[in-house]
């Protein structure tokens, strides 16, 4: 499920309905993704989702990232005075093959490769067929760390983290990178989205670090409630924080570890690998859609 209340489910909910019959698809997956899906959300923070779609002739017509533009195979839908700017829907079968070939309008980026991960981890999703559960396995399979961590690693050094005090947030998720680093290091598999299932993983931090989540949250919650934040986002740059030696270190350590840390390609052999997955991804949501749909009409 996803994440909120009732009222923002509906809403949601007609909105994706909205897009299918606009556009004359079938959206078969969502997910909550942003701060929400890292449990680091403020109550001001925006609802960010992402929806993943097909056309009626999935499988037959495969559409590959590399040779056609972003906007054929993404499709942002605005909003004014709502808790989201903006909802994007993504062709299902471009958006796989960013596992192979993380490429769009002829730009590579691993920030694409991990985006498949981020969307199919996320604790909150609208999976009305059970796609998550039935593909996840074979996209762990065919695990690239290399670029997981190069997607991360740029992510904790984008932050500026250098003076006295800091933006609180901007602090949580450069940990929340280094976190993801270390997991997948350590275990060579896509790491939780979750910030305390990732804490899990370093339990001599876990109990403090969820300590401070707690206390930033509630100060931004008592800023909103204040109405100092007047706008989505407000208080992500209002509640700082200062330096905790805990987590210095262990940015200090992890950024360390990446001192020699450098991109490999991928073999001819692991592509084609990752190609015969992809196949068999295809293969299970075009069952689970075309012949395992009507058991959802089953009386038990």
């Amino acid at each position: 499920m996803l994440f909120g209340n009732k009222k923002i489910h509906e809403r949601i909910y007609n909105e994706v309905e909205q897009f299918e019959q606009t556009h004359d698809v079938k959206v078969i997956y969502g997910a909550n993704v942003g701060g929400i899906s890292r449990g680091l959300q403020y109550k001001d923070s925006d609802y960010d989702t992402r929806f993943l779609y097909i056309h009626g002739d999935f499988p037959h017509k495969i559409y590959v990232p590399d040779t056609l533009p972003e906007k054929s195979l993404i499709c942002r839908v605005y909003f004014d005075n709502a808790p989201f700017e903006w909802i994007p829907f993504w062709e299902f079968s471009s958006f796989i093959q960013f596992l192979n070939n993380p490429m769009i309008d002829a730009k590579f980026s691993v920030g694409l490769y991990n985006v498949v991960g981020w969307t199919f981890l996320s604790p909150y999703t609208y999976d009305p067929y059970g796609i998550q559960p039935k593909i996840w396995p074979l996209i762990q399979k065919v695990f690239h760390k290399d670029y997981f961590i190069a997607y991360h690693k740029k992510m904790m050094e984008s932050f500026a983290l250098h003076d006295e005090t800091v933006a609180a947030k901007d602090y949580l998720y450069a940990l929340h990178a280094a976190l993801s680093i270390n997991w997948a290091d350590r275990h060579n598999e896509y790491a939780p989205v979750y910030t305390p299932t990732l804490l899990a993983d370093e339990p001599h931090i876990f109990h403090e670090v969820c300590d401070l989540i707690h206390k930033y949250q509630k100060e931004a919650a008592d800023m909103a409630d204040a109405d100092m934040g007047k706008r989505l986002h407000d208080t992500h740059f209002k509640v700082m924080t200062s330096h905790v030696p805990m987590i210095d270190d262990y940015l200090k350590a992890t950024a360390k570890s990446l001192e020699t840390f450098s991109v490999h390609p991928l073999t001819p052999e692991e592509k084609q690998r990752c190609a015969c997955v992809i196949g068999e991804i295809y293969d299970i949501v075009q069952t689970t859609l075309y012949s395992e749909q009507s058991v959802r009409d089953v009386n038990c």
